[in-house]
């Protein structure tokens, strides 16, 4: 809401060399495009979340930026995140702070405002996905405090040090799933366990494994909070691989990765594996193997020597003890029940299983008191062998009876192809609202929600 009049308005951010847009909703439910030519200042950046957010306290909504992806090296000021304050009247101008901190650049994923100090200013958490060049090593998350002026300061340091070297994060949320009046700060991401850290005096702490959290490393790619059954208590859904693919996980059985100095070149490489009985294979075919470790050529000469070795068989003890051994023992989207025996994992039902989901939104579309869950997804340039995942159209969950129940696309009206990256709710004019589908390197698609 940028202009206090009680009407969303809309952000799409950019891929590299295109400008993100704003969208400024009148009065009559219209959007129009407003100064694109300030957020097309930066065009070789990768735009991957935003938020609005009243970082000054004038009553209007100021607009966060994060940028990311993997095509930048650690060197580039193209990874830095822009903050555009908001002068009341829609008018933005762009801070000079460098964001999200001063330790260097970053890719990032996803920011959430929150006041986490208590002073009435809004404060941060911005995540990073990864290591340039380097993907499977750990990154942070940050916490930065805001003055309410428009400044940050980076207090991960004093207030959640555990956040540093965290994991590859894709999203994140607050939200009070201990009952204790204060927000958690809920993080997921690839290779992660769902990550939560409560608020002791005045800092984090980090209480997965007290909850039952820790064997649910996985490949999320979202995470949402909401009472689904009614009993009073927050529930977590996580939008992750699903279950369509060639990768199985078990708790005892985990999908594996080692990311390592393979090479001997100071460079780093990812041996991504599947088991069968207990062995662990190389996805990677022989070629593509070679390509990356030319070494191994002269040990596999053909695919018949290479066919059917484990990753045991391929590297030596030395280096796969030298490199990092990440692990996924959950690949289904589910839904995490808050018990008060602890956290409880559900797989979510088939058809949110049939390809990688990407977007959740919760929101209560059959009147039953309780929020149905929403979700899309798609995933379509992966290695042939592995997909592409095309499967998913959406899905409309409900939980009915004491079960979660899908409710068809005929039923609920939503049937969306395409790679579905997110979903919003949008309050129009009157008392209309929608929810809107980003969809990657597509158009959005918007669908009106019942009164």
């Amino acid at each position: 809401m940028l202009q206090g009049n009680g009407l969303s308005d809309v952000y799409t951010g950019g891929a590299r060399g295109q400008a993100g847009k704003l969208f400024i909703q009148n009065d009559s439910g219209i959007f129009k495009s407003q100064q694109n030519e300030l957020f097309g200042t930066d065009l070789n950046s990768e735009e991957t979340d935003c938020a609005f957010f009243d970082a000054t306290g004038n009553g209007v909504d100021d607009l966060y930026v994060v940028s990311g992806g993997n095509s930048h090296s650690s060197g580039s000021s193209a990874l830095l995140d822009r903050f555009f304050i908001n002068d009341g009247q829609s008018n933005f101008r762009k801070s000079n702070q460098p964001l999200p901190t001063t330790r260097g650049f970053e890719p990032g994923s996803v920011v959430r405002p929150h006041d986490f100090t208590g002073d009435g200013n809004m404060d941060l958490f911005v995540g990073i996905r990864l290591r340039p060049f380097a993907v499977g090593m750990p990154v942070n998350g940050y916490l930065l405090a805001g003055d309410g002026e428009g400044n940050f300061r980076d207090v991960t340091e004093e207030w959640a040090p555990e956040l540093i070297n965290s994991g590859m994060i894709t999203d994140a949320l607050w939200a009070d799933i201990t009952g204790n009046n204060s927000e958690e700060l809920i993080i997921v991401g690839e290779w992660m366990p769902i990550k939560v850290f409560t608020k002791e005096n005045n800092r984090f702490v980090e209480i997965t494994s007290e909850l039952g959290l820790e064997n649910t490393t996985g490949w999320w790619n979202a995470i949402a909070a909401g009472d689904i059954n009614g009993n009073g208590r927050l529930d977590l859904i996580g939008a992750n691989h699903g279950r369509n693919s060639m990768f199985r996980a078990e708790k005892d059985y985990p999908v594996k990765m080692w990311v390592g100095d393979f090479a001997h070149n100071g460079m780093v490489e990812q041996i991504l594996t599947t088991q069968k009985d207990g062995e662990y294979y190389p996805v990677a075919l022989r070629h593509d193997l070679i390509e990356d470790l030319p070494h191994l050529r002269e040990q596999f000469p053909d695919y018949s020597s290479y066919a059917g070795k484990s990753v045991q068989q391929i590297f030596t003890d030395e280096e796969l003890s030298n490199s990092n051994e990440l692990q996924a023992r959950v690949l289904e989207s589910a839904v995490i029940w808050n018990t008060e025996n602890g956290m409880k994992v559900e797989p979510l039902p088939f058809r949110a299983q049939t390809a990688p989901m990407f977007g959740i939104h919760l929101e209560d579309l059959t009147g039953n008191g309780t929020p149905e869950i929403v979700m899309g997804g798609n995933l379509y340039n992966v290695k042939p062998q592995s997909g592409p995942y095309d499967a998913g159209r959406s899905v409309v969950i409900s939980y009915e009876n004491g079960q979660l129940q899908t409710i068809s696309p005929e039923k609920s009206g939503l049937d969306i192809p395409g790679e579905i990256r997110g979903i919003k709710k949008v309050h129009g004019a009157g008392d209309s609202k929608y929810l809107m589908f980003s969809r990657y390197d597509d158009t959005l698609k918007i669908f009106s929600l019942p009164e």
